[in-house]
């Protein structure tokens, strides 16, 4: 906190001499640089001592996420990119509180009808999981929070295998991502019930293998999906060239367009 405080008096007094620093080390790239990174790192430093931490903290992740793809030029997939440094922000404490006792409830409620089929008549009372006079709580580790951050890393790894990403390629992964995660959490739940409605005491070591086998299961499906969105791109891309939609030469573009493409592959 006190680094912080430190941080935010320099920037509110010598935001010109940041902006200038930062102009000056992102030269060969300046064009995009001073657009967006620079933008956001001039939001930062007017809302350093005003905003709460989590939002200066997004600012500041947006600008670095900005100044990463101008020094590597990586511009194809500055979406994933972007993802990835906002990933970065220490979000899960407050995704837990405020989403945690739904996703708890649509665990119980998923787990209990997984169980139907197999002749346990579950019921769920809130975020327990009633059998035979049993209660098993669906506490806050099993809500699904941290799983769903580490299937929306995963789906932004994936995607940045390939040589392009788009805003609704990214989209489309990281919403088919979260019924995928729901489901193996769910699945999780009701593995977790089965053991512990047993008479005997279940090994601690378990309780981490389900987990892991479940995120297993989820993994291997988002291989799937990914997949399938790769062939779904290339097919796309196959079609316009076809039709000649894609099919344009580089130098039938405007003058501004080649200077645009020339700046950005510096």
């Amino acid at each position: 906190m006190l680094v912080h405080t430190k941080i935010a008096k320099i920037a509110n007094h010598h935001a010109g001499i940041l902006m200038a620093i930062q102009a000056l080390c992102f030269w060969p790239v300046w064009r995009w640089y001073v657009i967006a990174a620079a933008v956001c790192t001039l939001c930062y430093a007017l809302i350093a001592s005003l905003a709460p931490p989590i939002i200066c903290a997004a600012f500041a992740m947006a600008a670095m996420a900005c100044s990463w793809v101008s020094v590597t030029g990586s511009r194809p997939k500055w979406p994933v990119i972007l993802a990835l440094f906002a990933l970065s922000l220490p979000v899960v404490a407050s995704l837990q509180f405020y989403a945690g006792y739904p996703l708890r409830m649509l665990t119980a409620a998923g787990a209990s009808l997984l169980l139907k089929p197999f002749g346990l008549d579950v019921e769920r009372l809130g975020t327990t999981m009633l059998w035979q006079g049993r209660a098993v709580l669906v506490d806050a580790p099993c809500s699904g929070v941290r799983m769903l951050w580490a299937g929306a890393f995963l789906a932004c790894v994936l995607a940045s295998q390939r040589t392009w990403v788009g805003w609704r390629s990214l989209a489309a992964a990281m919403v088919l991502m979260i019924p995928v995660v729901l489901v193996a959490n769910s699945v999780r739940a009701a593995a977790l019930f089965v053991l512990e409605i047993r008479a005997e005491p279940v090994p601690q070591f378990l309780h981490a293998s389900v987990g892991v086998a479940t995120f297993a299961l989820a993994g291997a499906a988002m291989l799937g999906i990914d997949a399938a969105l790769r062939n779904g791109g290339r097919k796309g891309s196959s079609l316009d060239s076809n039709h000649g939609i894609s099919g344009r030469t580089e130098d039938s573009r405007s003058p501004r367009k080649r200077r645009w493409s020339a700046a950005w592959r510096k």
